[in-house]
């Protein structure tokens, strides 16, 4: 038993290199797509689709304990365009930032109860949220990588997002940047929001798992 424990072990690490190791070679892709350079498709990644469209993000990770570090890079590796806000991050700022770049997706890492999301300047409540979607910008995704955040969710998509992902419950740390890293990387592989939701969940925990959950539906392109 103890062989195989450690051999399930071993295959987990290896999985985890591979995917990094993926996620790095779709970021260089992007960045020769920018470049202008056309990349013959029988050079691209064998049996795995890239995505050349990729969305605009707003990442905001007010100050806090949280591996916000780790968090950016995930993001980073899956290619996606992304502005960070992660400085004086107040509701008035955030506000403004939203309004100057129209992201397609706003990412959100912090601390959240039921009642609202930390933000520098204080609790941004359920009212704020809603309100940003609209009176500021629709987004077509939203994703809330914050425990408890699940109200804010069903507010954000009732308010008119295409896809909101909210947690139920507490969240890991480490856990909330796995998610990230994975979630991201299959949504530029051209899967749904749900797809993407599921596969990225499944390299997890059952109890992990559980706490992600998304209302409504999106994909990169519609």
């Amino acid at each position: 038993r103890l062989m195989q424990e450690q051999w399930e072990a071993e295959r987990q690490e290896y999985e985890q290199r591979i995917d990094d190791l993926q996620a790095r070679v779709d970021w260089l892709f992007s960045k020769l797509v920018d470049a202008g350079v056309q990349v013959p498709e029988d050079e691209r990644m064998a049996g795995r689709e890239f995505s050349a469209e990729r969305p605009v993000v707003l990442g905001v990770w007010p100050q806090s304990d949280l591996l916000i570090r780790a968090e950016i890079d995930a993001i980073l590796q899956s290619g996606v365009k992304y502005d960070v806000l992660d400085e004086r991050v107040t509701k008035t700022r955030l506000i403004n930032e939203v309004d100057r770049l129209k992201p397609a997706i706003l990412h959100v890492g912090a601390h959240a109860t039921a009642d609202g999301v930390k933000l520098d300047d204080g609790i941004a409540r359920i009212n704020f949220w809603r309100n940003l979607v609209t009176e500021v910008y629709p987004f077509r995704l939203v994703v809330l990588n914050a425990c408890e955040s699940l109200d804010i969710a069903d507010a954000m998509y009732d308010a008119g997002v295409s896809a909101v992902i909210g947690m139920r419950k507490e969240i890991d740390d480490r856990v909330a940047v796995e998610f990230t890293r994975s979630f991201y990387a299959w949504l530029l592989r051209g899967r749904s929001v749900e797809q993407a939701v599921t596969l990225a969940s499944m390299g997890l925990a059952h109890t992990d798992a559980e706490r992600i959950k998304v209302r409504g539906n999106w994909k990169i392109g519609e």
